[in-house]
């Protein structure tokens, strides 16, 4: 992914349970990726 512009977002969990609803379970094994525009 970094190779294509993407890092990765240390806050991840916090625009997790932000902007989605998903399960704690699946908080946990997700990441959040990012990209300057």
């Amino acid at each position: 992914y970094e190779k294509h512009g993407f890092r990765l977002l240390p806050d991840g969990d916090v625009l997790l349970r932000t902007y989605w609803d998903i399960p704690a379970r699946q908080r946990e094994t997700s990441v959040v990726l990012g990209r300057e525009v």
